[in-house]
């Protein structure tokens, strides 16, 4: 895949709920069964956030799926939402891209993999603002492919069903750049 160097895979994932997480490291697991020698790196990208962003981020998300999912629901796929808190998405992006900018550069990879939308929307503006170029994998991890995926940055998405794919599709994104792969887990 890479020939001439050692490839290198960034996996990226929040620590809200545990299955982003779990996702990130059977797709590890997975590569180092292709290729030994490959070289892996997995993490939390709420490790470069403050305690309080992480805090507060996680709070809501968790308060709210269990006590409003159908609010939950309505948040991710209303675009007028997305709009109205880009700045909370900015200074996400902004507490964790510096730190996270600097992991990569020390880590070098020749690819990056999400499966959290939040690691995604900050490599994806890494590579918007020419930080970084270097191919973005979107490992979507749910059944929904929600608005907060999209991002013209991104080289590859794999999906769990064939009406995600059109979802994206019907949000802009190419069909060539998605790959229906189901949601990963470990075996």
């Amino acid at each position: 895949m890479f020939s001439n160097m050692k490839s290198r895979i960034l996996f990226s994932y929040v620590s809200i709920g545990s299955g982003h997480q779990q996702a990130a490291k059977a797709i590890e697991k997975y590569v180092k069964t292709l290729d030994a020698g490959i070289d892996t790196i997995c993490v939390n990208s709420f490790s470069f956030s403050g305690y309080v962003v992480t805090n507060i981020v996680s709070f809501i998300y968790l308060y709210t799926i269990k006590l409003k999912p159908e609010l939950w629901g309505y948040l991710y796929n209303n675009t007028w939402i997305k709009n109205k808190i880009s700045v909370f998405h900015f200074m996400i992006d902004w507490g964790n891209s510096i730190r996270f900018l600097s992991l990569i550069n020390r880590f070098k990879p020749s690819v990056i993999v999400c499966t959290q939308a939040i690691p995604c929307g900050i490599v994806a503006n890494l590579k918007r603002r020419k930080k970084i170029n270097i191919p973005l994998v979107a490992v979507i991890t749910d059944f929904m492919a929600h608005i907060y995926w999209i991002y013209e940055e991104v080289d590859l998405f794999f999906v769990a069903t064939e009406d995600m794919k059109v979802k994206l599709i019907e949000q802009g994104i190419n069909g060539n750049k998605i790959k229906l792969t189901g949601i990963p887990i470990d075996c």
